[in-house]
């Protein structure tokens, strides 16, 4: 306490927080800087099971219409729609924080 020239029953003085304030600056933590939406949309992509089925929409896809071009392109389009609801939840649930 002596070596911070602080008395331990009162603590310091207002006009001695202000200079200390001035010397040291102020006492607190800055906060980090916020990521975007979009950043935390392409963020969720790292997901291993996101990938995963990313991988498996375009094989379904490309199975599908390989074999009836009709209709065969619905599985993996499905398939891609829920992985893009899935990680704009993700980004929004995130940005929410």
């Amino acid at each position: 306490a002596a070596a911070l020239e602080v008395d331990l029953s009162s603590g310091i003085t207002g006009d001695d927080a202000g200079l200390r304030a001035e010397v040291f600056g102020p006492n607190y933590y800055p906060e980090p800087p916020l990521t975007g939406w979009w950043a935390l949309f392409f963020e969720s992509f790292k997901d291993v099971t996101l990938i995963i089925l990313c991988i498996a929409a375009v094989v379904s896809f490309a199975v599908g219409v390989a074999e009836d071009p009709g209709h065969g392109w619905i599985d993996g389009v499905a398939i891609l729609i829920a992985v893009l609801i899935v990680a704009v939840v993700t980004a929004t649930n995130d940005y929410q924080k």
